[in-house]
């Protein structure tokens, strides 16, 4: 993951920002799926925190698209990297997952990251999502969000 950038205590989000965004993001990623090649979708919405830096905590996610007929793949990830690349602060690299296939990685400025690739058994889009760090001194290891 990616550090963020150095921000005020005042310009960080809370928890709540924080998995809003996150979670906004892994919609917009899973939607790039055309509707008929789109199957059944599931987006975890808790999940437990992670470290960050200091007592600071991140958010993170997984979404994902059953995909359905024979869809595109290149044209998906085309079409998230058109999305995404057109949005100031946000940095793509494209990359190759352990089974050959291909996946980008999305950056943004303030720490936000996510990884957009497919697996099989079943064919599906996923996204693994982290949020930018924010104070939450008080988290207890395990409970979700």
């Amino acid at each position: 993951m990616g550090t963020p950038t150095e921000t005020s205590r005042a310009d960080k989000p809370t928890l709540e920002e924080a998995k809003k965004t996150v979670l906004s993001l892994e919609r917009t990623v899973l939607d790039s799926v055309p509707s008929s090649s789109r199957g059944t979708q599931f987006l975890n919405e808790k999940s437990s925190l992670m470290a960050c830096q200091g007592e600071q905590k991140l958010w993170s996610g997984a979404g994902e698209v059953t995909l359905v007929g024979q869809p595109d793949k290149a044209a998906i990830l085309a079409t998230v990297k058109t999305e995404f690349g057109g949005k100031d602060g946000w940095t793509l690299t494209d990359k190759t997952d352990d089974d050959g296939q291909s996946a980008v990685d999305l950056l943004h400025r303030d720490g936000t990251h996510l990884i957009v690739g497919f697996s099989a058994k079943p064919d599906r889009l996923r996204v693994d999502a982290f949020s930018t760090c924010f104070d939450f001194p008080e988290y207890k290891y395990g409970e979700e969000y």
